[in-house]
């Protein structure tokens, strides 16, 4: 039985060309005569040399009859393991006996007999060498000389090797397979012939060059086409490409949401839809609470840099002059005071906190102090250094401290409230768990197309009407109480929190508050079920939600919206109510996490919307916005109905109306996790009043170091040197502050001192 080597096809005896692939069929010479070499398949007793059993067989692995043999040694007509005449698992077989690449009665790194040759020398050659070689080349791995013996494997007709037919080795087709052999020996997956042929190990033996053994006589056939196996790979490499981009299409939002649109009811797509939101809101409302509110709560660890400094322009300057002289004093002169400003650090660390601050002027410092508060304690120590090194201490109750708590109370109290609540993960949690629940139960949602306004902007979208009802309500409200009882996590927290306020029975409250809840649904199913709510949700083709309006009774309560065409975004903003309501509009542009552009803030209800304030945004960051980060500019100035009414108030001439008619509050900031900064600037007409800038770096506590000994306020006073001042008058004369205010203060030092 023969095969194609080029396909695997089975082929019929006389067949000169594949019927498979139509490669033409190589002629495989008749084996030779020499038993050692080969020719007659046939078992002998296990452990026999070849002498003794010149037949090809099998046996156990042992020492070489005739000559020595190294590991993986053999001999002429010697077999590899398992196989017949010039076969062997990964072997290449050849007349004259090779071994892992090596001639006659080679083995790897041994010395043969006859003609043996080590690894490597003269021409017998090893791994990827000429004349009878090839990585796996060979025969067995110390088998006797003789007719072959494998490794306690059987064998088969016409040189079987681990169940392949005729010259096959692992299941592949004719003097292929993962370094296969042919009777004559060819190796590293080269085809049939005689000689020895080995190659260079490789799986795709058609990239292999061949080389003909010392006693070769024909060369290795050329395949006529490219092998089905390699086909067969690329094709599978392309579909699995294909699905590989499937499954990125669709985690991606835009296709993703395009199926679930289509193919899903509008209950489920509006599921899918506002689990993202929900996902979102969920995760920005937790960063907001933890950058914004829980970590300043840490009164144990929290350290800051502060910076606070004010400039004055001209104009501000010539204003300040104006304003003193309408007051009644003239002749005062304020162009020598150009910045003024605090800067220093704040440490909270385990109850007690060091706090320090320089006064500043026109970049000078002027003055500085020192205050630690020990809330364990209840004292204050304070201390300015240029007047004094003592400290000044007094309890804190003598400052005017009048609170039903204790400073030490409070402190626990604020640790208390710290521990309690929940950190990041938590909170983004839970609000994603009960948000869920309540999206789980709306049910009633139709699908349409609607067009969603604000501003000059107007775009279509789909649209997912969620209609509420009494029913509807309840089941979501028992759907949040279920949960409660057995949220264990929001159970711990609720406890915790009433605790710290003081309550001794925490448990009871949150058992009153999961019964509160079930009452309420309760409450909430005996309405009439012509009362609903109408909520619709306005979906763009990535499945962001760009609106929502909320109605009752057929009026509107809610509009948000947003929507957005290219780059351009409208906003239009409303809680209404009966009475007048704040709202924002207005329009811009939106790119790369970008926004900018100008809106509005209005008062009003219908007709009689009164414009209180403009802002300008620039460069908004709508990203960091959402962990509570803001980063941009903004230029704010009255609305023009804010303008009116003051005039009308004041009158056209006033200072006031004349001031709010040109004016602006101009604004730039960056904030991260530990570091904040912001400019505010005041400009009128276009020209700078001044420029206010903060910057706020926080991270984790010094140690606050206690003072060993303090005096009293009146010691403090009676052991003040007056001449300690003269270093405070000489800053501010070096600050440049006229001598004029200099004097009137040392007057008045001495008048007191």
């Amino acid at each position: 039985m023969k095969f194609c080597m080029n396909c695997g096809t089975k082929l019929e005896e006389g067949d000169l060309f594949c019927r498979g692939c139509g490669a033409k069929i190589a002629q495989t010479p008749s084996a030779p005569a020499d038993p050692y070499q080969g020719n007659q398949p046939s078992y002998a007793d296990p452990g026999q040399t070849g002498a003794q059993n010149p037949q090809p067989g099998y046996g156990q692995p042992q020492q070489g009859a005739s000559g020595p043999y190294g590991q993986a040694a053999g001999y002429a007509g010697g077999y590899s393991q398992g196989a017949q005449p010039g076969y062997g698992q990964g072997a290449s077989g050849a007349q004259q006996g090779y071994s892992q690449g090596a001639q006659p009665g080679y083995g790897q790194g041994a010395s043969g007999a006859q003609q043996g040759y080590s690894q490597g020398t003269q021409s017998g050659y090893t791994q990827g060498s000429p004349a009878g070689y090839g990585q796996a080349g060979g025969y067995s791995q110390g088998s006797p000389a003789g007719a072959g013996y494998g490794q306690n494997a059987p064998g088969a007709q016409q040189g079987y090797s681990q169940g392949a037919q005729s010259g096959y080795t692992q299941g592949s087709p004719a003097g292929y397979g993962q370094a296969g052999g042919y009777a004559g020996g060819y190796g590293g997956s080269s085809q049939p012939g005689q000689g020895g042929y080995s190659g260079s190990y490789s799986s795709d033996w058609n990239k292999n060059k061949t080389s003909k053994g010392p006693k070769a006589k024909n060369k290795a056939p050329k395949s006529s086409g490219k092998g089905g196996k390699k086909l067969g790979i690329i094709i599978a490499s392309i579909v699995a490409a294909l699905a590989l981009c499937a499954v990125a299409a669709f985690a991606l939002p835009g296709p993703k949401n395009i199926i679930m649109r289509t193919f899903s009811s509008p209950e489920k797509y509006y599921r899918y839809v506002e689990g993202r939101a929900v996902k979102e809101a969920s995760d920005s409302t937790a960063a907001v609470y933890e950058n914004i509110f829980r970590s300043n709560l840490n009164v144990d660890n929290r350290g800051m840099n502060y910076n606070i400094d004010v400039a004055l322009s001209d104009q501000a300057k010539d204003l300040a002059a104006q304003y003193i002289e309408s007051q009644g004093a003239s002749g005062v002169d304020v162009n020598w005071m150009n910045s003024f400003g605090v800067s220093g650090r704040v440490d909270t660390k385990n109850g007690k906190s060091f706090v320090s601050a320089e006064a500043l002027l026109n970049g000078s410092k002027i003055l500085s102090g020192n205050m630690i508060t020990d809330l364990n304690g209840n004292a204050v120590y304070g201390q300015v250094p240029e007047i004094s090194p003592d400290y000044i201490a007094a309890d804190l109750s003598t400052l005017g401290y009048h609170s039903y708590y204790t400073p030490a109370q409070a402190l626990q109290i604020i640790r208390a409230i710290y521990n309690a609540c929940p950190d990041e993960a938590t909170a983004e949690k839970l609000m994603n768990k009960y948000m869920n629940a309540v999206i789980e139960n709306l049910e009633e949602v139709e699908k349409s197309s609607k067009r969603l306004s604000a501003g000059n902007l107007s775009v279509n979208y789909t649209a997912l009407d969620v209609t509420i009802t009494a029913a509807t309500a309840a089941k979501a409200l028992k759907a949040v109480a279920d949960l409660m009882e057995n949220d264990d996590d929001l159970r711990s927290i609720f406890n915790q929190l009433l605790q710290a306020a003081g309550q001794s029975s925490p448990a009871t409250y949150y058992d009153q508050l999961v019964q509160q809840m079930r009452s309420m649904a309760e409450q909430t199913a005996a309405y009439p079920s012509s009362e609903s709510l109408l909520m619709t949700v306005y979906v763009d083709n990535s499945g962001e939600i760009r609106g929502r309006t909320i109605s009752f009774g057929g009026s509107e309560v809610l509009r948000m919206a947003m929507p957005k065409k290219g780059s351009d975004v409208g906003v239009d903003i409303e809680l209404l109510s009966d009475g007048p309501t704040f709202k924002i509009t207005g329009e811009g542009t939106e790119s790369k996490n970008s926004l900018s552009g100008n809106f509005s803030v209005t008062y009003g209800r219908y007709s009689d919307v009164y414009e209180l304030l403009k802002v300008n945004v620039s460069g908004l960051d709508t990203e960091s916005a959402k962990k509570g980060y803001i980063n941009g500019s903004y230029s704010i100035s009255p609305g023009r109905d804010f303008i009116s009414a003051m005039t009308s108030e004041f009158g056209s001439s006033s200072v006031v109306s004349s001031l709010l008619t040109g004016i602006s509050l101009d604004v730039d900031v960056s904030s991260s996790e530990n570091k904040n900064s912001a400019s505010i600037g005041v400009s009128y007409n276009g020209n700078s009043f001044g420029t206010v800038t903060v910057s706020l770096d926080t991270g984790d506590a010094n140690d606050v170091q206690m003072i060993s000994s303090a005096k009293t306020p009146e010691r403090y006073v009676q052991d003040l040197d007056p001449s300690a001042f003269q270093a405070v008058i000489s800053a501010l004369n070096s600050a440049g502050v006229p001598s004029a205010y200099t004097d009137l203060l040392r007057q008045y030092i001495d008048y007191y001192m």
